[in-house]
């Protein structure tokens, strides 16, 4: 199988954060070094695309090629980087990825343009396998100046994980848990801590 590109989107003020979330200490690494760790296990290199320049050891680091766009505007710059059939997207604050359900996304890739975990109605964009033929569409998109990471779903084939794939990895609400408040870094805290006395 050609190999996947993967892509951290790091693009974001950390406004509710209230600190540059990356560098925030998990478990003994920061936050971004546990994600970046998890995603070189399931993909040949890594992207980070980011607002401001950072020192990333082990990723390319992309700037938004459509600033003010939000994270479809993250996507597409790191699509355009990659030097996969395909990218992996994730966001930077997701301390419970799991590499095993990354490859087994990646696995199901051949034949869709996006492979996307669908969990109780809903998608989980921000965690998902996207083909280089979603550029055309994404740059479409990217012309509204608001866009919704799913507003170009309908333009390709998209294959839904389910929940019962997912499980098979880890409980769906942990894998795709993600800190964008102090009060959810220390409820990953008490997860992380409830996990290691099991």
């Amino acid at each position: 199988m050609a190999p996947v590109t993967g892509v951290v989107l790091a693009g974001g003020g950390s406004t509710r954060m209230g600190q540059e979330k990356t560098s925030l200490s998990f478990s003994g690494q920061s936050l971004l070094e546990r994600v970046l760790d998890v995603l070189g296990q399931a993909t040949q290199d890594i992207v980070m695309v980011t607002s401001r320049p950072m020192d990333v050891p082990g990723a390319r680091l992309v700037l938004d090629l459509v600033p003010g766009r939000g994270p479809l505007a993250g996507i597409h710059a790191g699509l355009k980087a990659s030097t996969g059939w395909a990218a992996f997207v994730v966001a930077c604050d997701m301390p419970f990825l799991s590499p095993g359900l990354i490859r087994h996304m990646i696995s199901l890739g051949h034949g869709y343009q996006v492979v996307v975990p669908f969990v109780k109605g809903q998608y989980e964009p921000m965690h998902a396998l996207y083909s280089r033929e979603c550029l055309g569409p994404i740059e479409s998109a990217l012309e509204d100046p608001h866009p919704r990471i799913v507003q170009f779903f309908p333009e390709v084939l998209v294959r839904k994980v389910s929940h019962g794939e997912i499980a098979r990895f880890g409980r769906p609400e942990r894998i795709f848990f993600n800190a964008n408040t102090p009060e959810d870094l220390e409820r990953a805290f008490q997860m992380e801590a409830g996990d290691n006395h099991d």
